[in-house]
């Protein structure tokens, strides 16, 4: 199971979500996806926290990868 994740703001809007492998663990045959509200793309306003977010889980969030709308 795909664990899901929100990053949030202090008044809790959601910024972006995440849906990491299972476990948060690497698996290369996964497809790792971040969006923002309304499936925007958040890397331009949050990159740095998402980018956090992956290193806490030991993953690669970059956008290329992750953000599948181009």
């Amino acid at each position: 199971m795909p664990v899901f994740l929100t990053l949030r703001d202090a008044e809790g809007n959601g910024l972006a979500t995440a849906m990491l492998p299972p476990r948060g663990r690497n698996d290369p045959s996964f497809k790792i996806i971040v969006v923002g509200p309304e499936n925007r793309d958040p890397y331009p306003d949050h990159g740095e926290a998402i980018r956090k977010l992956g290193e806490h889980f030991g993953l690669s969030l970059d956008r290329s990868r992750c953000y599948p709308y181009r």
